[in-house]
């Protein structure tokens, strides 16, 4: 089962550090369903309080704070048949290479999508201040092919925010990828967003807006592009994301 159109892997990234949670949150309420909120550090006190605010709203609980990083790592293989453990029933081939795929996702995701699980089977989770971890973490979790495929097969739909530039591998992991510019000496409502496409996101073409503008879109619900865009009638691009 895979994620709703338009809520793919989506990563959240620049300067402006509350203006990037703020739309994090934003793009992860759009999807109107409660989301697992991993903080990854130890505590809030780096997260602003209108950041801290907007994602507290639509969260399904309290955040889980990453204490420990080591659960964000892939964990080893298991050499055993998984079989032995179903004694009731036999298991397909298929089955057990899809649980096996499971459980190498890092053990706080697995945790989160059993917590958050909603009534369709499908699950969101908004992982914040990703930069807050070691680079190599991050890259070896969520710049690995299979997990983000693994995550698509069983509906989980992930959302993260960088604060600065994430490393090319990470980003490049990131089908859907936002770019947040804050004013060096302004407010943080003002930052401007580009949303930025594909594995090279380079996509100029695609209009800007500020962040305050984004979040008035997307809690309209319209499906008119990006704000400030202009509807057109010829179709959409392959691959190109109008939510």
């Amino acid at each position: 089962m895979e994620p709703p159109p338009g809520t793919g892997p989506t990563l959240v990234y620049g300067t402006g550090t509350t203006a990037v949670d703020v739309l994090g949150a934003a793009l992860a309420r759009h999807q109107q369903r409660p989301f697992g909120w991993v903080h990854c550090a130890p505590d809030l006190t780096d997260l602003p309080r209108a950041a801290r605010s907007a994602l507290q709203e639509s969260s399904g609980g309290p955040p889980e704070l990453l204490k420990d990083p080591a659960d964000l790592t892939i964990p080893p293989r298991r050499v055993r048949r998984l079989s032995q453990f179903f004694l009731d029933e036999p298991t397909t081939l298929s089955f057990e290479v899809r649980l096996v795929a499971y459980l190498g996702m890092p053990v706080i995701v697995q945790r989160m999508v059993a917590r958050v699980l909603s009534a369709d089977g499908r699950s969101m989770i908004v992982l914040t201040h990703l930069d807050a971890i070691p680079p190599n973490v991050a890259r070896d979790c969520f710049a690995r092919p299979e997990i983000v495929s693994t995550m698509r097969r069983e509906g989980v739909s992930l959302l993260a925010t960088y604060r600065g530039t994430p490393p090319d591998p990470l980003r490049r992991a990131f089908p859907r990828v936002f770019h947040v510019e804050g004013p060096p000496r302004g407010p943080w409502p003002s930052a401007r967003v580009t949303a930025e496409e594909g594995h090279h996101p380079t996509c100029a073409v695609l209009p800007s807006a500020t962040v305050t503008e984004w979040v008035a879109h997307l809690r309209s619900g319209r499906d008119q592009g990006p704000p400030g865009s202009v509807r057109r009638s010829t179709p959409t691009l392959p691959g190109r994301d109008r939510s």
